[in-house]
């Protein structure tokens, strides 16, 4: 059932998916605002992926409340916005998870892995179209890694990655709401409600973004209750 309500002369369909896009692109542009301007590259790096996730989420404003008003090109150029930004932010977060976590040697030869992910994502799009299935797969592939890198983090006592881990997991989880297309109505269809976890996932990674206490090396990669991470010298305690 095609749901629309008419704002000011303007007939929006979905309002309420249309309504809950725009939503999240104001919190994810709240997120990019307070960690834009940090010092340190992990909360810069997150201001990243929500500036991208804002741009996605507005494009989802235009391409649910307003299809029937664009045109076949302005559509597609619209659902390119919203693949390209989504694997953008993918990358994004793959960077700040390396950055925070990856030795340095490490630390490049796993920048170049991702930048080369998010290149095949990008032709990928240009061969078949910019498919939803495209940015899922992507997404996943993307996203996995770093979920399993933020959760061993936090098992080092590193706090702000399990916020991280936990956000990015509830993000995934919306990918059930969408494949069981759990419905409470058309007021508040599968998309919506997927919305309102990505909602509560924004929130999480938001709370993580911040800098880890220092950078997991292969020291600490290896500490355990019985064998911990070499003491930090006074050069490399944090700051």
């Amino acid at each position: 059932m095609d749901t629309s309500l008419e704002i000011g002369g303007l007939v929006v369909h979905a309002p309420v998916t249309a309504g809950t896009n725009l939503v999240l692109a104001v919190q994810c542009l709240a997120y990019h605002r307070r960690l834009r301007g940090e010092a340190e590259a992990r909360p810069r790096l997150w201001g990243a992926f929500f500036a991208m996730m804002a741009v996605a989420t507005l494009a989802g404003v235009l391409k649910h409340g307003v299809r029937q008003k664009l045109s076949a090109s302005a559509f597609l150029g619209v659902l390119w916005i919203s693949n390209v930004t989504g694997g953008a932010s993918t990358w994004f977060a793959q960077l700040a998870t390396i950055r925070s976590h990856a030795p340095d040697g490490d630390g490049r030869l796993l920048s170049r892995l991702v930048g080369a992910q998010l290149v095949l994502f990008l032709f990928a799009n240009l061969a078949i179209g910019p498919a939803m299935l495209l940015l899922v797969v992507d997404t996943a592939l993307g996203l996995l890694p770093v979920i399993v890198v933020e959760t061993r983090a936090r098992l080092l006592g590193r706090r702000e990655a399990g916020w991280v881990a936990a956000g990015l997991s509830v993000s995934i989880g919306t990918a059930v709401v969408y494949v069981t297309k759990l419905s409470a109505g058309p007021w508040l269809t599968h998309i919506d409600i997927a919305h309102l976890s990505m909602g509560v996932s924004f929130a999480l990674i938001a709370r993580g973004a911040r800098s880890c206490p220092r950078r997991i090396g292969r020291g600490a990669m290896n500490a355990s209750p019985t064998n911990p991470p070499p003491a930090q010298t006074s050069e490399e305690a944090p700051r």
